[in-house]
């Protein structure tokens, strides 16, 4: 089965900066900086890039060019490396990054194309939304004038991402995402991935602004992409969830089991674990509890049969009273889950749930 890699969007953007290297300490740890981030093993990478970025700092000195590229490939990959949990060493990250665009823009400018994957990474690992929004306006500012079609376009794409969870996230950055994939369709091949990401996150964008018949036929086209480069890759799960609420908000039962049952050969069932759904609808808080401010909670069992749907449901502890109970019964008739594989088919499968009822503080 061939396979496509997507690599994280800094570098693809080319985020992985030119640095000249020659045999020594410095280039055997620069090196395995860059196997271990191809391999996605931002951990290692991190620890090679430190050691890189250290001796650097001797062989080309603190002012150096090559010293500030070491760093923002060091800063990307801290942006990636979620050992130490999300965003752990962006503080870290950020000053690296922070150095290394001074030097550039002391070298360069403060205009000058070659900002632009300073600014990104920049922005990328600053914890200010205001701040990484800004430094993208920068790096669109430039790109746009560089007149490089496909540079605007990846910087869009890669400012989109970046800002669409923020409180930024206006019209101005959702044309970011269309007019990015518009180019991408219009000028890469359907399996560039570059085009994929781009119909992914265009695919969730819209989404989330329920413009679900536009989503649709965006989330297809990346399983049909993964479906014969990668049918395991997160983009495509994640695709064929959005597909699946889709179609359960419009009444499509049918299209909604397919996509379960895809999802479910595709992932591993453990019993051991408790089954995450695919789809849920959120219980209706008791009336009477909420006037009463009263809190609870429910644990059910029930099966995921062969189509990924809940049935039997039994109730096994729950405190708060009958109001809990029903509302947790008629809420988990609806949620939709990937269904358990045997020698290549679905059967029927046992989980449970526990459904806490908490009122704002």
């Amino acid at each position: 089965m061939k396979t496509l890699t997507v690599k994280p969007l800094l570098f693809v953007l080319g985020i992985a900066i030119s640095v000249a290297i020659q045999a020594d300490e410095f280039s055997d740890e620069y090196q395995s900086y860059q196997s271990a981030s191809e391999a996605g093993d931002y951990a290692s990478a991190v620890s090679h890039g430190l050691k890189a970025y250290e001796l650097a700092a001797t062989k080309y000195g603190k002012e150096d060019l090559q010293y500030a590229a070491v760093g923002l490939n060091l800063a990307a990959a801290m942006g990636q490396d979620q050992s130490q949990g999300f965003r752990g060493r962006w503080d870290e990250a950020y000053g690296i990054a922070e150095n290394s665009l001074a030097i550039f823009e002391k070298h360069y400018g403060d205009k000058a194309v070659e900002l632009i994957d300073a600014l990104s990474i920049t922005a990328e690992v600053s914890k200010d939304n205001k701040q990484a929004r800004d430094l993208y306006r920068r790096a669109l500012s430039i790109a746009q004038k560089a007149k490089d079609p496909q540079l605007f376009a990846l910087t869009q794409m890669t400012a989109y991402e970046r800002l669409s969870n923020t409180e930024f996230n206006n019209s101005q950055v959702q044309s970011y995402i269309h007019r990015a994939q518009k180019y991408f369709s219009t000028n890469l091949q359907e399996n560039s991935v570059i085009r994929v990401k781009a119909n992914f996150l265009l695919a969730k964008a819209e989404f989330g602004n329920g413009q679900y018949r536009k989503a649709e036929p965006l989330f297809l086209d990346v399983i049909k992409q993964y479906d014969t480069l990668n049918f395991s890759h997160p983009y495509a799960l994640a695709a064929r969830t959005g597909l699946i609420a889709i179609y359960e908000r419009e009444g499509e039962e049918d299209k909604a089991t397919e996509q379960c049952q895809a999802i479910g050969k595709m992932r591993p069932w453990n019993d051991n674990q408790q089954q995450v759904p695919l789809f849920r609808v959120e219980p209706k808080y008791p009336m009477s509890a909420a006037q009463a401010r009263k809190e609870g909670w429910v644990k059910l069992a029930f099966t995921i049969d062969e189509k990924g749907m809940v049935v039997d449901p039994k109730i096994l502890d729950s405190e708060g009273g009958l109001g809990f109970e029903k509302a947790t019964e008629d809420a988990l008739k609806k949620w939709r889950y990937a269904p358990k594989f045997v020698d290549g088919k679905p059967v029927a499968a046992e989980s449970t749930v526990r459904l806490d009822f908490e009122l704002a503080k």
